[in-house]
């Protein structure tokens, strides 16, 4: 395809400059742009995949290779073991706090504008077109999301591994096909939308060469790339190995895999349309989009809504299709713009969100070379180039503009989240994001009123329903979360998403357990113990029932089977409680000293510690044990009674 045309100063000052000069200035771009960015906070998914996540603390390279994606919370089908894997080296090298993920995803997108421009000139494009692509990817504020939520590591790797493969692929002998399949490899372990490359790469060779006879020089390359497809898609139908059963999609987040296939097509042709709009003009961004964000989906072709994006959609595909035969460069990005959303987009097959600005991270590099070739090509034909190049500075200002504005909401959580149900306040799906924020945030009487709100705009959203029951049994009001998970289980069962109605009993048991119906808590267990027999939190709340009702050997046996231990629970104690009333002396001691290690140290386990101890006639480490008891919780008479009798030795105290 031939050079973009431009005005020959501005090329041979380009031409001018050190090689280095380019990649170093767009590096600084980038800098600049997200400087107001830091540190960075931990936002949405961050807290589960990042802060949480047991695989990014401990960096087991195996365990990473053979987990899902939400691994020891759901079995999401999602396999990126590479973002895993980055995340916990960052960890690593930087330490827990939110900064040092976001210093490397603000890296990461510097490497992607570079490789964007180097891509381009390996590619036959003018330095001015790849120049302007790289400096619009690297300010175009679509792309704060992913740059500022750490989980955003996932599109930045994919785009890094696939501009690389791109790249590599230019060059000749083994030697380039091996750096171009490391390259997609790598995209494919960091996220799934990479298996585009595939069709992505014989594109680009037959509009770089002006003919489809390229294939046929470069067929092993596609042949590599295939074989690695197809093992990629062996290993993770096959190497994962999880405890939980696999979730579905839900009708909230995921509301076009509900319905029938035609109205699912014109829908999310639709949305494509509102991602080109988000993309050309971003403003307002946002980083949930619910069905009251988005126009109405398109039931009927003969709607004017339908009759309207078909019509469009065929004038693009024939603009596009006249301007590969004409090879215009615009119709080319045009061109793998649309292969790289083909997985993400809905109209192939449902995934679990509707429309996301993440998702158009890696597309926008297309659009924004689109952008630049379009630009350049009419400052080649027309007079008033002037014009045209002023027109350009003012929309990469505007862009950059939006960048550093949207960079302020990403700073804190509760702000980010408020925002957006300032511009849409029928968005349950924000308002569920307000309420979990808030409740990380401990501002429980704002987090109840945006949950109260998400209530009042979807009653029926069994999500919410999960979300507010969470928030209940968090505050120690099981009362009323027991009504919340009931209502959620009876919407759940309705619409048949078995999954969903077992992990509403477990919600139902632990608001019984916290009401002391012991016994009924065990039988709304009873019917979903075999299917989530492998479920961690199953035999966690198993273990705990057991305990109340003093059916210790059940407890203990229910307690060694509970794999995963979230951040300040108390189950080591509660093992512990089992294990002292069997007698299991050295065991609960254990425990006990594991409790301390999880939730620091308090009372009740320092007290036990010491009833272990003085059955033990460890008389120093009782005393010491009663003696920390009583200085935390100085008024419990308890406390004070096994410190006098422990001073006395007089034998073991009372538990």
């Amino acid at each position: 395809m031939s050079n973009i045309a431009a005005s020959e100063s501005c090329e041979y000052r380009l031409l001018g400059l050190p090689r280095w000069a380019v990649p170093v200035a767009l590096c600084l771009l980038v800098l600049l742009v997200y400087a107001n960015s830091f540190p960075g906070a931990f936002i949405f998914d961050d807290i589960h995949i990042v802060q949480n996540n047991p695989l990014v603390k401990d960096l087991d390279v195996v365990t990473i290779f053979r987990s899902d994606y939400w691994h020891g919370l759901e079995y999401s089908g999602l396999y990126r073991p590479l973002t895993i894997l980055s995340l916990a080296v960052n960890r690593l090298l930087f330490g827990e706090g939110a900064w040092g993920y976001h210093l490397v995803n603000v890296l990461l997108h510097a490497l992607a504008s570079c490789l964007l421009w180097s891509v381009l000139i390996r590619w036959g494009f003018s330095l001015l077109l790849a120049l302007l692509a790289a400096m619009l990817f690297a300010v175009h504020p679509v792309h704060t999301e992913v740059v500022n939520i750490v989980v955003g590591r996932s599109e930045l790797l994919v785009a890094v591994g696939l501009l690389a493969a791109f790249a590599a692929s230019r060059c000749a002998g083994r030697g380039a096909v091996a750096l171009t399949g490391m390259g997609f490899i790598g995209a494919l372990l960091a996220k799934e939308s990479a298996i585009t490359f595939v069709a992505m790469l014989p594109v680009a060779d037959a509009c770089i060469a002006g003919s489809v006879k390229v294939w046929r020089e470069r067929w092993r390359l596609y042949a590599v790339l295939l074989t690695i497809a197809l093992a990629w898609l062996w290993w993770r139908s096959y190497g994962i190995v999880t405890d939980l059963p696999r979730s579905t999609l839900t009708h909230a987040a995921a509301p076009l895999a509900y319905v029938d296939g035609l109205t699912r097509v014109l829908t999310a042709l639709q949305h494509q349309w509102l991602y080109l709009k988000i993309q050309l003009f971003p403003v307002p961004l946002q980083s949930v989009y619910s069905t009251a964000d988005l126009p109405p989906f398109i039931t009927s072709p003969a709607s004017l809504q339908g009759l309207l994006v078909i019509a469009a959609t065929i004038c693009l595909l024939v603009l596009i299709a006249t301007g590969v035969r004409r090879k215009q460069p615009a119709a080319m990005f045009a061109l793998l713009y649309m292969i790289s959303f083909a997985v993400t987009a809905n109209i192939l097959i449902p995934i679990g969100v509707t429309i996301a600005e993440r998702l158009a991270y890696f597309p926008s590099a297309w659009f924004c070379t689109g952008v630049a070739a379009l630009a350049l090509q009419l400052l080649g034909r027309f007079r008033g180039g002037q014009v045209a190049v002023a027109c350009l500075c003012v929309y990469l200002l505007f862009l950059t503009v939006v960048c550093i504005s949207r960079n302020r909401d990403y700073s804190d959580e509760p702000r980010l989240w408020t925002k957006e149900v300032q511009q849409n306040p029928r968005d349950y799906l924000g308002w569920q994001s307000v309420g979990e924020t808030l409740t990380n945030h401990y501002r429980d009487l704002e987090a109840e009123a945006a949950y109260r709100t998400m209530l009042r705009l979807a009653p029926d959203y069994p999500g919410g329903l999960r979300s507010w029951t969470f928030f209940l049994l968090s505050r120690g009001r099981p009362a009323e979360a027991y009504e919340s998970a009931l209502k959620a289980q009876r919407i759940s069962r309705s619409r048949g998403e078995d999954i969903a109605v077992a992990f509403d009993s477990m919600d139902i048991a632990e608001a019984l357990l916290g009401v002391g119906r012991y016994e009924e808590g065990l039988a709304a267990l009873e019917p979903v113990a075999s299917f989530l027999d492998r479920v961690s939190r199953l035999h966690d709340l198993r273990a705990r029932l057991l305990n109340a009702l003093g059916r210790d050997e059940e407890a203990v046996a229910e307690f060694s089977r509970v794999t995963t231990i979230f951040p300040r629970s108390n189950l080591h104690f509660k093992f512990a409680t089992s294990l002292l009333r069997l007698g299991h002396l050295e065991a609960a001691w254990v425990n006990l000293e594991k409790d301390l290690e999880v939730r620091g140290d308090t009372a009740e386990a320092l007290n036990m510690l010491g009833v272990v101890a003085a059955q033990q006639e460890k008389w120093q480490e009782a005393q010491a044990a009663f003696g920390r008891a009583v200085q935390l919780e100085p008024e419990n008479r308890y406390y004070q009674e096994n410190l006098e009798r422990s001073r006395l030795s007089t034998g073991p105290p009372g538990n």
